[in-house]
């Protein structure tokens, strides 16, 4: 398994500039980024450390059709990315540990009533379901009941 050597002194800004393989500071710097779309060895060296299922992060075919091209991610998947990346780096450093944290992002549980168990790298991908990682992340920091 690939790691990402997630730095415990570093902020979740950079800690996700690291994966993405750039400078990031702020959330101006990760909207600008977006915008433009990030390129898509951002996108392979994540899918590398991760193993994203199929259609995680935009349809299996368009994923394909940028890596042979080398084109850059359009804006709804590079905003899917930095979701992931983003809740990646904060249960990094809740747990002090990158393979800890890809552990838990990879393992399904039952996140949602009356709902099959998902991963939170799954949730990750989507706006509410990356809020619903990052409160789960706050509650087990502060010893709360999830």
């Amino acid at each position: 398994m690939n790691t990402i050597a997630i730095e415990a002194g570093l902020g979740i800004f950079e800690n996700v500039g690291r994966v993405l393989g750039m400078r990031v500071r702020s959330e101006e710097d990760i909207l600008q980024a977006t915008s433009r779309g990030l390129p898509v060895r951002a996108y392979n060296k994540a899918d590398k450390i991760f193993g994203f299922p199929a259609g995680l992060i935009g349809s299996a075919t368009t994923i394909r059709r940028r890596q042979e091209n080398n084109a850059p991610l359009s804006r709804a998947e590079s905003e899917a990315l930095v979701r992931v990346l983003r809740v990646f780096a904060e249960a990094a450093q809740l747990y002090g540990d990158d393979a800890k944290a890809i552990a838990w992002m990879k393992r399904p549980a039952k996140y949602l009533d009356g709902r099959p168990p998902v991963s939170p790298l799954v949730l990750s991908a989507t706006d509410s379901g990356a809020r619903l990682m990052e409160a789960q992340i706050t509650k087990t920091a502060y010893g709360m009941p999830g």
